[in-house]
């Protein structure tokens, strides 16, 4: 991945750092290196907030689903832990319905809430979220991982890595 050089780049190894692996686009986020830095930092950044690695990667698997990103919710299932969730509520995510987990449910209902009206809540969905523990500090990290995903995905599918198609399902 390292694009023509000698070794890895810093990219590569940001991205190493944060996945354990460097991810298939990013060789194709490093042709805009500014593009590269601000999903990478934002990325570096939400590993100080308020929720979880397994509840960040819980709602990338969402967002990918959503996008339909087939490479992405593949990478995403494979780094949620088990002790994250179980095996059933991935297929469930994955298939953009409800899981079972209460936990997992707050993250993918403000997930797909926010994305099916565009960040554009009203009180009664404030009041449905907030049922589930959702603050508005998760919310707003929620918000910027649906940004940050949706540059993955989007630049996946300009691309064609991976797998196309997906599940042909909406919520």
């Amino acid at each position: 991945m390292n694009s023509g050089t000698d070794g890895p780049t810093e990219f590569d190894r940001r991205a190493n750092d944060l996945f354990g692996f460097i991810p298939t686009y990013i060789e194709e986020l490093v042709r805009s290196p500014a593009v590269a830095n601000a999903y990478l930092s934002a990325l570096e950044a939400l590993e100080d907030g308020v929720l979880t690695d397994g509840e960040r990667n819980i709602i990338m698997l969402a967002v990918s689903a959503a996008n339909d990103s087939t490479y992405c919710v593949d990478v995403h299932r494979g780094l949620v832990r088990e002790e994250d969730a179980e095996a059933q509520d991935l297929n469930l995510i994955t298939m953009q319905q409800q899981p079972n987990d209460m936990r997992l449910q707050a993250l993918t209902q403000t997930t797909w809430r926010l994305l099916d009206k565009r960040g554009r809540l009203d009180f009664s969905d404030l009041r449905y979220l907030g049922g589930y523990g959702i603050e508005h500090r998760q919310m707003y990290e929620v918000i910027a991982i649906i940004g940050i995903k949706t540059i993955a995905n989007y630049i996946q599918h300009v691309r064609n890595i991976g797998n196309r198609g997906g599940n042909g399902k909406t919520r």
